[in-house]
């Protein structure tokens, strides 16, 4: 064999070890350094996430070289984008829009349920103390067109009248400041808001609002809560890691449901003095967290956004998610 090809080969196999040594480095590298990328905000229907992160959980569980960052995004549908960009890694969504990004095809994985905030619709005309006093031409404030709360609202109305239909005409969108300083004036426009804890307190001690409905138990009965999702491609890639969260979870909820005063506590330190110890230990026991999904209510919502238009085509089942197996459900 030549001088020539010995050197071209020993320069080959130079050239290969270096290879092998760079990229067992940047294997090593990413493993040492990996993160876990988790998008939460201040409200509280991410209490879960929000017990996850000041417990320490979810530290407890993960794989050895795993590390965690937590990142405040306010709009659910901002955490949404990051995650379908590949920024964040799990955040939270509200049911309906979980479900229309799922059947809008986008790369996202539902993980498990969360919480539901305890929420009320209160009336700020003196005509109006039930649902049946409402009439065509009054309004309804409601913080998100096509959110949980309407959602729950429509599921009422089947239910009672036959017609998820019923409140159509009387919906508006308001931001929550507006509707207690609309209702505050002597020539409001609004003749009923729709409120979750905490801003349920606030209603209480409003002279001109009545309650005229507790949505909190179709909520709950609906499994209008709000989902923790993950990144597919990251759901699928880290499967310790996924199992690490829903056990942190796990540990989370068993707090909140056998220890409400502990988890309390902590949520209320969290919270800045926002609300009493008192509210934060009457919502977690008014509306018991789980971490498991129902599946007829997931099937039963999903029909209904189709039915009133919100999703365009007959959706998938529950049973059809492709990470079906491994969500945590009751059928």
């Amino acid at each position: 064999m030549s001088r020539l090809i010995v050197k071209c080969l020993s320069v080959a196999i130079a050239f290969a070890l270096l290879l092998a040594c760079i990229s067992t480095f940047k294997q090593s590298d990413v493993s040492d350094t990996q993160l876990v990328r988790i998008a939460y905000h201040p409200a509280y229907q991410a209490a879960l996430l929000q017990l996850i992160m000041l417990t320490g959980y979810l530290e407890d569980f993960l794989p050895d070289g795993v590390s965690v960052e937590w990142t405040m995004i306010n709009s659910n549908t901002d955490a949404r984008d990051s995650a379908v960009a590949g920024r964040v890694d799990i955040f939270l969504a509200s049911v309906p829009e979980a479900i229309a990004s799922l059947e809008n095809g986008l790369p996202l994985a539902i993980v498990l349920n969360s919480v539901v905030p305890e929420t009320k619709m209160y009336s700020s005309n003196p005509r109006i103390r039930s649902l049946d006093d409402i009439e065509k031409t009054d309004k309804i404030a409601i913080a998100s067109l096509g959110g949980s709360f309407q959602l729950a609202l429509m599921l009422i109305a089947k239910e009672r009248y036959e017609d998820s239909k019923r409140f159509d005409s009387n919906y508006m969108a308001l931001p929550i400041a507006d509707m207690f300083g609309t209702v505050a004036t002597d020539n409001s426009h609004v003749d009923c808001i729709v409120v979750g804890f905490p801003h349920t307190i606030r209603a209480n001690t409003v002279d001109q609002l009545s309650l005229i409905q507790d949505i909190t138990p179709y909520l709950l009965r609906n499994n209008l809560s709000a989902f923790i999702m993950a990144n597919h491609s990251f759901y699928q890639s880290n499967p310790e890691i996924i199992e690490a969260f829903i056990s942190a979870a796990q540990k989370s909820i068993d707090m909140m449901n056998e220890h409400p005063d502990d988890a309390a506590e902590i949520l209320y330190e969290y919270y800045g003095g926002d609300v009493e110890f008192s509210d934060v230990v009457g919502q977690i026991v008014a509306a018991p967290p789980s971490l498991e999904v129902s599946e007829a209510a997931y099937n039963r919502v999903a029909e209904l956004m189709h039915e009133i238009g919100i999703i365009p085509n007959p959706p998938k089942a529950f049973a059809e998610l492709p990470n079906y197996e491994n969500i945590p459900k009751v059928r």
